[in-house]
């Protein structure tokens, strides 16, 4: 594994120390160029140990042990590199100083279990073989641990680690590719045996057509690992934001009996209540067992339903394969026996990745609709605003930006689907019975909403999207990318307003556009939304009382332009959105009179609370309820 794997995956490692069954290798000061071109000799031979290595190539004070030996005798150099300081040491000690070693990386590639947590004991870890030179989690001092072997470290290691401040996920996150390609693999030969069957291909031709798609299948396996990874950070950096969301996860999971947080380590009530109270959410390994488990969750669910045999999600399938599989062989892809599971495989990992552990979970709750039916209305936003293009235009950014901003634009994003998704189940007939007609219709419209924002937003929403987007731009994301992400926040309406003029013929996407942006200014529908984004709330209870203020000012949002723009059709004149607007008001003036004056009693108030606002949120209904 270190003349191969990963270590000759780039020639800027320092391989300072390594260490297997028989000798220990040390290189305190190596050249990586040099020690790199070494490795890939050793890795081209039948056979190989460290005693093969070129010890001219070994930096001063380096060496290569052997672990049979009594005692060995330290270097200046290495005594440093440990910052330790007896000149000599036994085999086993010297591993154990080793792993507690100042580095950047701590790889393991072998068979092993060498970190356990500090409360563990060894006859709990169950590695005899390896009890004189394991290690506690805390005497860790690497920044980052690459599990490229199983059982490297105990969960409670990995999580003890984690919550000292260590980088580390989980030996099932970091192998994850291994089996990904095996699936691959298994699913491009039942592909290709149905194409020799349809005597489309004999096995000479399928075995080098197999061997031709080597790069393609690693292109494909490690864009689903890459994302399944960036979905942990995105989820690590939410933090305690989200330990209540990802407690009711876990609930829920033990409930349907799928989940014992006690077999996998992750914290029960008590312990939830205490990182609550301190600020901490669940670390890397908690977080990457949970994803796990949400994404057997939600792939039951999916493949129990209709939806991987409905015509749309055939793009997903043959998203799967390599492109020059797709091209070649288009019946027996789109015939595949395995169909069903890969399209809920690749449903599952789109939704999951691209929006964290619980929001399936938690917009069923929130509506009380079926995984399928929220995955359709997740695939009609993410295909209607063509958000496979950002992401992958985000995704090319690295390193190019800091990933921390990276991260942000990624929640800028979730967010609007969430929103916009969650108003598609509101606002679309349930279940929704043809996809692509949905995108089709809703795409060219929801361009053209964001082509007229410029002229369609009032001067404050003008001014919040241009701070965005100087920011984003001050960071060094490009122009293109950063209006569009300093957009979000307007284009979650978007929806609403290509409903709007769907429900009116008679009038532009523009025209709509401006009269919806307008009244949300001129009835301080911003405002109160605002007002509510800005309030603490912590408790479950709390958020769903918000979302659902919220949703309800978008939707009479909605409801007063339409009654608007049928007032404006029946007034049968040519009037600017000032002009009708300023007549539909004129002509309502009781009820916006008394809307008026609640507003500006709310305002009085530096920071009104929820049930004030909630009080307003009401009151609104009895403007919509004119017409």
């Amino acid at each position: 594994d270190v003349f191969g794997n990963g270590m000759l995956l780039s020639q800027n490692i320092k391989l300072v120390a390594a260490f297997n069954h028989m000798h220990i290798f040390i290189d305190p000061n190596p050249d990586s160029k040099k020690s790199f071109v070494e490795r890939e000799r050793l890795f081209n031979l039948p056979r190989s140990t460290w005693l093969d290595y070129d010890k001219a190539l070994i930096s001063k004070g380096g060496e290569v042990f052997e672990r049979s030996a009594k005692s060995l005798e330290l270097s200046k150099e290495i005594k440093k590199l440990l910052n330790i300081k007896v000149a000599s040491i036994a085999p086993n000690d010297l591993i154990k100083e080793l792993l507690k070693s100042h580095v950047d990386l701590l790889w393991n590639g072998g068979i092993g279990t060498y970190v356990k947590a500090s409360s563990e004991s060894d006859a709990e870890v169950g590695d005899h073989a390896n009890d004189a030179v394991r290690i506690s989690a805390n005497e860790l001092n690497c920044q980052i641990v690459g599990e490229g072997g199983n059982l490297g470290f105990t969960q409670k290691g990995r999580i003890e680690y984690a919550l000292k401040g260590g980088k580390i996920n989980a030996d099932s996150i970091d192998n994850s590719a291994g089996v990904d390609c095996s699936d691959h693999e298994v699913n491009i030969k039942i592909a290709l045996q149905a194409a020799m069957e349809n005597k489309k291909l004999d096995q000479n031709k399928r075995n080098q057509l197999l061997e031709s798609m080597t790069s393609d299948v690693e292109e494909l396996v490690l864009r689903d690992n890459f994302l399944q990874t960036q979905a942990i950070s995105i989820a690590e950096h939410q933090g305690v934001k989200s330990l209540e969301q990802h407690d009711r996860m876990m609930h829920k999971l033990e409930k349907l009996g799928l989940l014992d947080r006690q077999v996998e380590f992750l914290p029960n009530a008590d312990e939830v209540a205490r990182r609550h109270s301190m600020g901490i959410g669940l670390t890397r390994p908690e977080l990457s067992v949970l994803l796990s488990y949400s994404k057997i969750y939600l792939y039951s669910n999916l493949l129990s339903s209709t939806l991987p045999d409905e015509e749309y999600y055939v793009n997903e399938l043959v998203k799967y394969f390599p492109e020059k599989l797709s091209k070649l062989y288009t019946n027996e892809v789109k015939g595949h026996n395995l169909r069903r599971e890969i399209v809920a495989t690749y449903i599952t990992n789109s939704l999951v990745n691209r929006l964290g552990i619980t929001f399936f979970n938690r917009l069923s709750e929130d509506t009380g609709l079926k995984m399928c039916d929220i995955a359709r209305a997740y695939t009609i936003t993410r295909d209607v605003f063509k958000l496979r293009d950002l992401w992958f235009d985000i995704q090319n950014l690295i390193p190019k930006i800091d990933s921390k901003v990276q991260i942000e634009m990624y929640r800028e994003i979730a967010t609007f689907i969430e929103s916009t998704t969650a108003w598609l189940i509101r606002g679309i007939e349930q279940p929704i019975k043809d996809i692509a007609k949905l995108v089709k219709e809703f795409s060219p419209k929801v361009e053209e909403v964001y082509d007229t924002l410029d002229k369609s937003l009032d001067k404050y929403a003008q001014k919040i999207r241009m701070e965005r987007f100087k920011y984003y731009v001050s960071k060094k994301v490009p122009e293109n990318i950063a209006k569009k992400i300093a957009s979000m926040d307007m284009m979650s309406s978007a929806c609403q307003i290509v409903q709007v003029a769907r429900n009116n013929n008679e009038v532009s996407i523009e025209y709509v556009a401006e009269l919806y942006y307008s009244i949300g200014t001129k009835l301080h529908l911003r405002y109160l939304r605002l007002s509510a984004h800005n309030l603490k709330i912590d408790s479950y209870w709390d958020k769903l009382s918000l979302k659902s203020y919220m949703d309800n000012i978008y939707d009479q949002q909605m409801r007063i332009t339409d009654e608007i723009v049928k007032y404006s059709i029946n007034t049968k004149g040519k009037f600017t959105v000032a002009e009708i607007i300023t007549k539909w008001l004129e002509s309502n003036d009781k009820q916006i009179t008394r809307f008026n004056e609640l507003i500006y009693d709310l305002q009085t108030h530096d920071y009104p609370d929820f049930s004030m606002l909630n009080v307003a949120g009401n009151r609104i209904k009895e403007v919509t309820s004119i017409a």
